[in-house]
């Protein structure tokens, strides 16, 4: 079975982003669990740590592009 990718989806529902808003947790030293309880709670997005981790590179990566 094929993989959702849901870094789209949740880049809509976050407001201003998903990147700026990982760029921000990061930036105050957040861990990628922290971060992950975070959309959790905020906005009811549940994801693993992992998931997070993945998502920063990837926003980092655009970013850069």
């Amino acid at each position: 079975m094929a993989s959702t990718d849901t870094y789209p989806l949740v880049d809509r529902i976050v407001p201003g982003g998903l990147p700026p808003f990982l760029a921000a947790a990061r930036e105050r030293g957040e861990s990628f669990e922290t971060i992950a309880y975070r959309l959790r709670n905020e906005h009811g997005i549940a994801v693993t740590s992992e998931t997070i981790r993945k998502w920063c590179g990837r926003a980092e990566a655009e970013a850069a592009s």
